[in-house]
């Protein structure tokens, strides 16, 4: 996470998501919250809804997608390389 916390926080070029596997929602946003984490989350139950579904890997798991719906990396190690790739030019 450190890596996500020092180049994608304010990095226009990339979006992050945590997708929450809790299925109680007050304990996804309350976990998050504690964590402090400075991205969107999306609960369980609206994962679906946010059109996530699809990149859904089980806990925890990376997708990294691009704005067309394509993944590029589906590992954290992968995400990182890629995102490096794309925006460290």
């Amino acid at each position: 996470m450190e890596y996500f916390s020092e180049k994608i926080i304010g990095n226009a070029k990339v979006e992050f998501i945590h997708v929450s596997q809790d299925e109680d929602t007050k304990d996804a946003i309350d976990w998050a919250k504690s964590a402090r984490f400075p991205w969107l989350t999306v609960t369980s139950t609206n994962i679906k809804a946010a059109g996530l579904d699809t990149y859904d890997g089980g806990t925890p798991s990376y997708a990294l997608v691009s704005k067309h719906g394509r993944v590029l990396a589906t590992t954290e190690e992968n995400a990182i390389a890629k995102i490096k790739q794309l925006t460290e030019k």
